[in-house]
């Protein structure tokens, strides 16, 4: 087992440039943290798309992403008092289509190497 973990911080060591394995590297807008590795950074909010004929209205761009980890979870609220329709693109993956009623919400993961690109309708 700690043979593991040691190869698992070279390899981060080798990912984020660092100099030994125990080091890390600092990422814009997140404070050093020890052992946190390439995989742990936060998306700060969902990319929109707010524009053109796929927006998103802003009575249904709520929810919750999360990206750490082998899985993301991806929650969506409408809090409008219609249907809205989401439309879910992906890197490296099928894009995603889901109707959720008024006032619900909607939840949905994928595994990595798929990626969120962005959301509209």
């Amino acid at each position: 087992m700690r043979t593991i973990a040691a190869a698992t911080g070279a390899l981060a060591a080798l990912t984020l440039g660092a100099a030994a394995p125990g080091a890390t590297a600092a990422v814009q807008g997140q404070p050093d943290v020890p052992g946190a590795s390439a995989q742990s950074v936060h998306v700060k909010g969902f990319p929109w798309d707010k524009k053109g004929r796929d927006k998103v209205p802003k009575c249904a761009r709520h929810g919750s992403f999360n990206s750490d980890g082998y899985t993301d979870h991806l929650k969506l609220k409408n809090k409008c008092d219609h249907a809205v329709t989401y439309h879910i693109i992906l890197k490296r993956g099928d894009d995603r289509w889901h109707k959720v009623r008024a006032h619900k919400s909607w939840r949905t993961t994928w595994k990595w190497p798929t990626s969120l690109q962005k959301v509209g309708t």
